[in-house]
């Protein structure tokens, strides 16, 4: 969903996010990265059905688009800076099936 610069502007931020995460100042930082973001990239104007689904209103369809993209810039960050169980930077697999059990004498005749 971005282009390349905007995927390059999104990481020369990952510094300042997880700064904000350890002073526990977020919400400062989104609102700051949300308003640069739209002023670098404007929000492309409401479509036809955008504005049906807001009831005939352009303000609103332009500001669900908005709230979006705010949202997907917002879930990037989470997505690119969380932390990983192994060395190698990636999540294990989880291990859906459990270990085999020793069954009982008594159950072993009704499987």
């Amino acid at each position: 969903w971005t282009t390349a610069e905007q995927w390059a502007w999104l990481e020369g931020l990952i510094p300042a996010f997880v700064q904000a995460q350890q002073e526990k100042s977020t919400g400062t930082f989104f609102e700051d990265t949300y308003n640069e973001w739209h002023e670098k990239w404007p929000t492309p104007a409401p479509t036809e059905d955008d504005i049906r689904h807001a009831k005939g209103s352009t303000e609103k369809a332009l500001a669900v688009k908005r709230k979006i993209m705010d949202n997907r810039i917002k879930f990037w960050f989470h997505n690119h800076t969380r932390g990983s169980s192994s060395g190698a930077g990636t999540r294990g697999v989880l291990k859906l099936s459990s270990p085999a059990k020793v069954v009982q004498p008594w159950q072993a005749y009704l499987n």
